[in-house]
């Protein structure tokens, strides 16, 4: 009951931050470059609770490497670390590094400075709280529930409908605010409780998938702090589409499309079988894109984040630098490295090859009728061979 309670929470919650997301609709995949990142959580200054001092010349190397490359910056959600720490002290911490930097982006308008609220920056979601507090320091920024790039890819924080970080976010407030950071300086602990919690990270995963998978959408997010990337799976849509052909075969009264079908759903059969007999035990074939994490910027080792590329997706780590005696001997961009990459414009076209089959019915009205696009979906098969 409360696993359905939480998606049903999880779904309604992600439908209102996609209805009033912002909407990028000029999004030109072969041209734009964007960097997302998530869950800097800034602190007080206080080496034991500031869980992002360890890694903040790292974050400041990394924007400026992205802002020397033309790229567009989306910052999702837990920014600041407003559960465990005042704004003002937050402010006075990092006010002439970390915001300093980013205060440069958000001169180059809303263009290229994208904010989205998480559930330990909730506070942005009130506007006049954003008026008073990061508007001084950033200049005249807005933040979001979540970012649309196109039509296809939603970027939002991905805690909404998390029990403890939403929908009981001020009793999870309180407890960090007031238990977790004095027990971090007793015992001088580096560790993030919901982040390292293996039961919230797969609720999250599967939720956030789900909705995806519905709504025929990317999702990308954070809150986890786990990076997830996962390549396009090819076989899960060629059974998508031959198990729909095939059901459109059966209810078809159309004499043109009974002849055409059938080559139609023997080829795609055959690239199906091809691909079953190669990897017959890769259950991850069977997962489509839906759902995409940046990670977060507090990992021990590092930071991580996604880029956008124009038309490539990539996971990226930022290293933390070895010791060296001179600093100039470590140019800040070797400490990129890429993990994963993929096709993002080959991604979505097959997430709206997927959204133009009908899940359930299969009338005359929802068959393509126009012998080019049946020919398309003849060479689809050809396409998907390795």
């Amino acid at each position: 009951m409360f696993k359905a309670n939480e998606r049903t929470h999880t779904f309604r919650s992600l439908d209102a931050a996609q209805k009033s997301a912002l909407r990028i609709t000029d999004y030109q995949i072969a041209r734009d470059r964007y960097v997302i990142l998530s869950d800097v959580h800034k602190g007080d200054g206080t080496p034991i609770s500031d869980d992002f001092l360890q890694n903040s010349e790292l974050y400041i190397n990394a924007l400026r490497y992205y802002m020397d490359n033309d790229y567009r910056l989306v910052l999702n959600g837990d920014i600041e670390e407003c559960w465990k720490s005042k704004f003002s002290d937050v402010i006075a911490a990092h006010e002439s590094t970390a915001f300093a930097v980013e205060r440069e982006y958000a001169n180059l308008g809303e263009d290229y400075y994208m904010r989205i609220y998480g559930n330990h920056d909730d506070d942005w979601a009130d506007p006049q709280k954003v008026n008073r507090h990061l508007r001084p320091i950033l200049g005249p920024i807005n933040v979001y529930s979540g970012v649309m790039l196109g039509e296809r890819v939603f970027i939002t924080h991905g805690h909404q409908g998390d029990p403890h970080a939403d929908r009981r976010a001020w009793f999870s407030r309180q407890i960090v605010r007031h238990g977790w950071r004095h027990i971090q300086h007793a015992t001088k602990w580096k560790l993030n409780i919901a982040a390292d919690n293996n039961l919230i990270l797969c609720n999250r995963a599967r939720h956030l998938q789900e909705w995806g998978k519905e709504n025929r959408t990317m999702v990308i997010a954070g809150h986890t702090h786990r990076p997830v990337f996962r390549p396009l799976s090819k076989l899960y849509l060629l059974r998508a589409v031959h198990e729909w052909l095939v059901g459109y075969q059966e209810h078809t009264s159309d004499a043109n499309m009974c002849r055409l079908l059938p080559p139609v759903i023997e080829q795609i059969h055959q690239v199906i079988q091809i691909f079953d007999d190669e990897k017959p035990n890769d259950q991850s074939l069977d997962n489509v894109p839906y759902y995409m994490n940046e990670g977060s910027c507090v990992h021990t080792n590092g930071i991580t984040a996604l880029e956008i590329d124009r038309g490539e997706i990539r996971l990226i780590r930022w290293d933390k630098p070895k010791e060296v005696t001179e600093k100039s001997l470590a140019p800040y961009h070797l400490n990129r490295k890429v993990y994963q990459s993929g096709d993002l414009g080959e991604i979505l076209s097959k997430i709206n090859i997927m959204a133009s089959l009908p899940t359930t019915t299969h009338s005359e009205n929802h068959m393509p009728t126009a012998l080019q696009e049946i020919g398309a979906l003849t060479g689809l098969a050809n396409l998907m061979l390795p």
